[in-house]
């Protein structure tokens, strides 16, 4: 961690006025650090803290049920929210929300490119899952449904929408490259969509990002951040965590086939299919193009990680096509 600033008063009127509420709820701030624009360390009276703003005050409210419901049934490898003496989970500051918990100190972040992070990561994942199924019956009424056809086809959408800013920067060929496989696995999707429709719903956590799983020093690991949970079928979790092993170098439809705790997840044919859209190649096109204004050196560097990835994901379609030929 980067060294600390001292509260002395001055800075960021917006986190002043946050530490201010802090102290009425008793907790004094001795030294923060600002992680994120809208995440921050925090040293304080009662120890080592988090606290992150969020959107919507919901958002805060149903990850502390939701957690509290999975702690209730047995899965413990989380972190949540922690309540103030009111009762109260939330922070408000003009217009702003912001939630607290404690500081979790780890080892070296969690590596899709090692073996053993994998496993482990998997293996939690599993442990989750298995748990979520009993904690989806009691808090399935406060989260949204997630689609995942309907979701690719949105950033699909996009991604056409703004066809001719993309073929200028990436070329006709690498945009042509990267539309045909997304629509050529949203038919084949579609075709078996109803395989999705007999496994019961859960909450999936909904973003399986390496960065969401922590080792702690004492090597256990830890599922964190619950901000894009909902209610979906189980697969949704391992079809993106899976398409974000594919994306390191040189992984392959036949090592994931001998990952445990993946390959048995290849019998159903939506999962395989689902495996051909390139979801995290379309997704920083998708953020940048709805929610941020890119710079040029930006757009270099996502021109050539696309031109790149567009490869890798060609290959990939080629490979799932020759093992499973039925796809």
């Amino acid at each position: 961690m980067k060294k600390m600033k001292i509260n002395n008063g001055r800075g960021d009127d917006s986190i002043h006025r946050l530490f201010f509420c802090l102290v009425e709820k008793g907790i004094l701030v001795k030294q923060y650090y600002i992680k994120k624009p809208h995440v921050l360390y925090v040293n304080t009276n009662q120890g080592m803290k988090i606290i992150k703003k969020y959107r919507y005050e919901n958002t805060i409210n149903r990850n502390f049920q939701f957690i509290q419901a999975l702690k209730q049934h047995g899965f413990n490898a989380t972190i949540n929210f922690e309540p103030f003496s009111d009762g109260e989970v939330v922070i408000k500051t003009r217009g702003e929300v912001w939630g607290i918990m404690p500081y979790l100190q780890t080892k070296s972040p969690v590596s899709y490119e090692q073996s053993h992070h994998r496993k482990r990561v998997i293996e939690l994942l599993h442990s989750y899952h298995k748990t979520a199924a009993f904690a989806w019956y009691d808090v399935k009424d406060i989260f949204p449904m997630y689609e995942l056809t309907h979701v690719w086809q949105k950033r699909l959408a996009s991604f056409i929408h703004h066809n001719k800013l993309i073929e200028s920067i990436i070329g006709k060929r690498t945009y042509k490259v990267i539309e045909e496989l997304c629509q050529n696995s949203l038919v084949t999707m579609h075709k078996y969509e109803h395989e999705g429709q007999k496994h019961q719903h859960t909450i999936i956590h909904g973003d399986t990002a390496s960065h969401n799983f922590l080792r702690g020093v004492n090597n256990d690991y830890y599922l964190i951040d619950f901000d894009c949970a909902a209610q979906s079928t189980f697969f949704t979790d391992y079809i993106q965590l899976a398409q974000r092993f594919l994306l390191q170098e040189d992984f392959s439809i036949e090592k994931l086939l001998k990952e445990e705790g993946m390959s048995n997840l290849f019998h159903l044919p939506y999962f395989a299919a689902a495996l051909r859209f390139p979801a995290m190649l379309l997704l920083p096109w998708y953020i940048r193009l709805t929610s941020i204004s890119p710079s040029y050196k930006e757009l270099i560097q996502l021109k050539q990680w696309t031109e790149k990835q567009a490869i890798k994901a060609e290959l990939t379609n080629r490979e799932i096509l020759r093992i499973f030929p039925n796809i």
